[in-house]
């Protein structure tokens, strides 16, 4: 009973602490009225590192460790482009010399600072200490960064082996593309920009030996007698019609309609999706035909004829009326 008060009278206190906390972060003192022990030594590790000198690199981990805990660095969403100062940005701290009142700044100076350029109010206090040793020394202030040579991530070699090894079944979208490989599937959508190619496949004829040699006769078969001297020629087809048959579904699966923003949609049905209704009509086109003035005689259109019968309806139904003309599809040998 004892050990159950003492752990609820810690929790408590706990509760307290961090209550208090909030309330300090809410009404601004976070940075500078309040600090508890573990602040106050922290603080003092970093006046110990700032005399050593500026680290970019020191921003990147600091600014990548508020992000991972979820503590944004602007509560107004507002966020930096880039996550390092450019020169010219870092030239406009130039405030903190007009400001400065012997080695110290007015109170709450570097936080509203901070606000202004979108930054760390660490990026700032760094900074002040950087401007303080300069002075001190008597030399110029740099404010070119101390990164050496190129920076940033490494940029990463995909070799052509490494991306052939993946069968073609399993490169048919980008996220088994991916995952066959272990990477994200963003490496493949940067990969489609430029080393990758988008292919559609369509299945082909599976032609026999048989099939080749029949295709090639009909081929051979429009060719002019082969002369005794020049090369062989093909007929111009000026009198050759083409005929073909087509199915047309009279009430399509899908429709695309424009209609109104005020109009209903169209509501469409039939009495079966499996026996849908159709028609056939066959199609004639040849080569337009001209005269020795090159004038047209026949653009090639002969016709699109349909195979149907019209019938008068002998009977009523909920369809149509007796006596109504109605077309039937009609048997093709």
């Amino acid at each position: 009973m004892e050990f159950f008060e003492s752990d609820c009278f810690g929790m408590h206190r706990l509760y307290e602490e961090e209550q208090q906390h909030w309330d300090y972060y809410n009404m601004g003192l976070h940075d500078e009225t309040y600090h508890d022990e573990s602040d106050i030594t922290n603080q003092e590790v970093q006046n110990e590192n700032s005399d050593i000198g500026y680290d970019a690199d020191d921003d990147d981990a600091q600014t990548g460790e508020e992000q991972e805990d979820g503590t944004p660095q602007e509560q107004q969403g507002h966020r930096r482009a880039n996550r390092e100062m450019s020169l010219d940005e870092k030239r406009q701290l130039d405030e903190i010399l007009v400001n400065m009142e012997g080695d110290s700044l007015p109170f709450g100076f570097l936080s509203k600072l901070a606000k202004k350029h979108k930054v760390h109010i660490s990026t700032t206090t760094r900074w002040f200490q950087v401007i303080k040793k300069h002075l001190g020394e008597g030399i110029v202030i740099d404010a070119r960064t101390k990164k050496l040579g190129k920076t940033g991530p490494k940029l990463k070699v995909y070799l052509d082996e490494w991306l052939v090894s993946v069968p073609l079944y399993k490169r048919t979208t980008e996220r088994s593309y991916a995952a066959a490989l272990h990477v994200s599937s963003s490496v493949i959508h940067r990969l489609k920009k430029g080393r990758l190619r988008t292919h559609t496949s369509t299945n082909h004829p599976a032609l026999t030996d048989n099939h080749k040699i029949a295709r090639l006769k009909w081929v051979l078969s429009f060719m002019n007698p082969i002369p005794a001297v020049g090369d062989p020629t093909f007929r111009d087809m000026q009198y050759t019609i083409h005929i073909d048959e087509k199915w047309f579904y009279l009430n399509p699966e899908t429709r695309t309609f424009y209609p109104l923003p005020n109009e209903q949609d169209p509501y469409r049905a039939q009495q079966s999706k499996r026996f849908k209704l159709k028609a056939m009509f066959m199609g004639m086109v040849g080569k337009p035909l001209y005269d020795n003035n090159k004038n047209l005689l026949h653009d090639g259109k002969y016709g699109l004829f349909p195979f149907v019968k019209y019938e008068i309806a002998k009977k009523k139904s909920k369809n149509r009326d007796k006596g109504t003309l109605e077309h039937k599809g009609s048997p093709v040998c």
